[in-house]
């Protein structure tokens, strides 16, 4: 059999691969955006991306997806953020909190002037990423470890972006002009997607850190810690 007929008897499969990773993709978008709604916004953002990545991490690891059958999706969602929403609304506004203080502070700062002022102003835009970043990393890290304790999950989300700065600028830069050339070519999908995809990506981003891969430095080639 050559390599077209090995195609041409494949494509069916990877058709079918690739339609259930856009339902995938649909549906936990959609999932997110009930979850937080659920929570209130404020309260729902942390439970809603912590259940995300449960679902994403068991859509990886499930045997009856590998297998061909149907995952139940909703229904491990709606077992999980209901703990999640009850264990996190706390910490969730907390985190908010903060969010809004720094994006209130960036607003302010936006409307004066001086060299002070400017350089405050970007300070308050690094510090609303760098929180924001946190936040999500501290979602994932509790997704993928249960049985550690929030608080050292909090810290090494914290640590992160400091200690993997380069890195994390390249996958959020990578991640930010994709959703812009798709929002200017195709907006549904990112309309029905985009949380959903930027969150996998920023997984699978966070999966090839822990992995021990690294950057050198900028423009090198990926390296494994020995």
């Amino acid at each position: 059999m050559n390599r077209r007929q090995t195609y041409t008897k494949n494509f069916p499969a990877i058709i079918n691969k690739i339609g259930v990773s856009i339902y995938i993709l649909v549906c936990t978008h959609f999932l997110w955006t009930v979850s937080v709604m659920a929570g209130g916004i404020i309260f729902g953002i942390l439970p809603a991306n912590k259940t995300i990545y449960q679902v994403q991490k068991e859509l990886s690891d499930s045997k009856t997806t590998n297998s061909g059958e149907r995952f139940p999706i909703f229904q491990f969602w709606w077992s999980r953020i209901k703990i999640n929403l009850k264990e996190l609304w706390f910490v969730s506004w907390m985190i908010s909190l903060v969010q809004l203080i720094l994006t209130a502070s960036w607003i302010w700062l936006s409307q004066t002037q001086g060299i002070i002022t400017i350089g405050l102003f970007y300070l308050s835009i690094f510090l609303w990423l760098i929180w924001a970043i946190v936040s999500i990393t501290f979602a994932y890290f509790m997704a993928a470890y249960p049985n550690i304790s929030k608080s050292e999950l909090f810290k090494n989300a914290f640590c992160y972006p400091l200690v993997f700065l380069l890195e994390y600028i390249i996958c959020m830069t990578i991640i930010t002009v994709s959703m812009t050339l798709v929002w200017n070519t195709i907006p549904g999908l990112v309309v029905f997607l985009g949380i959903s995809a930027s969150l996998l990506a920023f997984g699978v981003f966070l999966e090839i850190i822990q992995s021990g891969y690294v950057l050198k430095k900028l423009f090198s080639n990926w390296r494994r810690i020995e």
